[in-house]
């Protein structure tokens, strides 16, 4: 099982923010998960960072430890935007290319939420504005977190060799859809899986095996499956000043849920 992290997990959280890039002590992070035997840091890159110049950062000697780049700062309504892509999305690309990162990670959520009806975006245009980058950056891979279900998903990602999934098990509890026929349907395309569990009533993240996700269910079906990619936890933070004790503690217990 080739598990890691969301970056800031393992450290006190940034000005109360549940995810954030932690400027001052960021380094820390990846001799700690090297003791815990995590494979993984997934980067975070937000507004706050950006404007604190985490780009100018040479991470390269961290690079087989940097799963993806994780793009908070593209959670907004201009998501299909040229303007605001060429601004937000082109200078974090060129700077992974440098650092040696493969992957890009965007988060259609929130503000940047895409689905065929009712949402702000549609897959049309996302894919429109996207696939430049794509052919622009053909040794990058572009994950895509969602909250739609597994046909929009799919739809989103055929068609292009480097377009994949990331799997949020909570997120996808929220929403009401079926994991089983989910992974299924998806399994091709999926990459990542963030371990999360969220309850439906009312819609929060919880700590493990307290919310409604089926952690059984899903273990099951990935096994099955033989999905052989990364998993990543993201889980709820637990007491400030216990983050590794409390990492340890999830460690445990989703190498557990796995292996049975």
């Amino acid at each position: 099982m080739k598990l890691g992290i969301i970056q800031g997990r393992l450290l006190n959280p940034i000005d109360g923010n549940i995810q954030e890039f932690p400027k001052k002590n960021w380094e820390d992070e990846f001799d700690i998960i090297k003791k815990l035997g995590l494979s993984h840091i997934e980067w975070i890159i937000t507004n706050k960072s950006l404007s604190e110049g985490v780009l100018n950062l040479d991470v390269s000697k961290y690079s087989d430890n940097i799963s993806s780049v994780t793009c908070d700062n593209l959670v907004n309504k201009n998501i299909v935007s040229h303007t605001f892509l060429s601004k937000q999305l082109r200078p974090i690309c060129e700077w992974a290319i440098k650092n040696n990162i493969k992957v890009i990670s965007i988060p259609l959520l929130e503000d940047s939420q895409i689905s065929t009806t009712n949402q702000t975006h549609n897959i049309y245009n996302f894919k429109k504005a996207l696939i430049p980058y794509s052919l622009i950056y053909p040794e990058l891979e572009f994950h895509f977190e969602m909250e739609s279900s597994w046909n929009i998903t799919t739809e989103l990602v055929k068609d292009c060799s480097n377009f994949f999934l990331i799997y949020d098990t909570g997120n996808i509890t929220s929403c009401g859809f079926d994991h089983k026929e989910w992974i299924t349907n998806n399994l091709q395309f999926i990459k990542n899986v963030h371990l999360k569990d969220r309850t439906v009533n009312p819609l929060k993240t919880v700590e493990p095996l307290t919310g409604d996700t089926d952690f059984t269910l899903i273990f099951k079906t990935l096994n099955e499956l033989k999905y052989k990619e990364i998993f990543t936890l993201q889980l709820a933070r637990g007491k400030e000043g216990d983050e590794i004790k409390t990492i340890k503690e999830y460690i445990k217990l989703f190498k557990h849920l796995y292996e049975k």
